[in-house]
């Protein structure tokens, strides 16, 4: 076997070392920000008014596909960080919606919002 060292080839077109290190660099960093644009992070208008509220809208992210969530009850905002590969911005209202809370995208069903607390009550107010 000869090496050409120019081309870092063997004579057989057999990849040195080198160039699969390279070849290994150049995909991480090529494929890695791809994976990447998968992770959305948004900001919701939902409905809540009490701790409970609070406590009730981060517990029904526990959802597959969702790593971070976090809710303002002062501005009525949940930021929520997902991954678009294994859930959709309206699976994520439409979890709102199931456990008695309005969004920006929607309302809930009037029998789920019947079933919240009474202090949870934010169409009365």
């Amino acid at each position: 076997m000869i090496v050409n060292t120019k081309s870092k080839r063997c004579s057989n077109n057999i990849l040195l070392p080198s160039s699969v290190l390279v070849i290994a660099f150049v995909a991480f960093f090529v494929v890695r920000p791809q994976a990447q644009r998968r992770i959305q992070t948004d900001t919701l208008w939902v409905a809540g008014v009490c701790e409970m509220c609070k406590q009730r809208i981060e517990k029904s992210m526990d959802l597959r596909g969702v790593i971070f969530a976090e809710y303002f009850l002062d501005r009525h905002q949940l930021v929520v960080a997902y991954n678009t590969k294994r859930i959709s911005a309206d699976q994520i209202h439409n979890a709102l919606h199931e456990i008695g809370y309005d969004t920006s995208k929607g309302k809930a069903p009037d029998e789920k919002y019947e079933q919240l607390h009474h202090c949870c009550k934010y169409r009365d107010q």
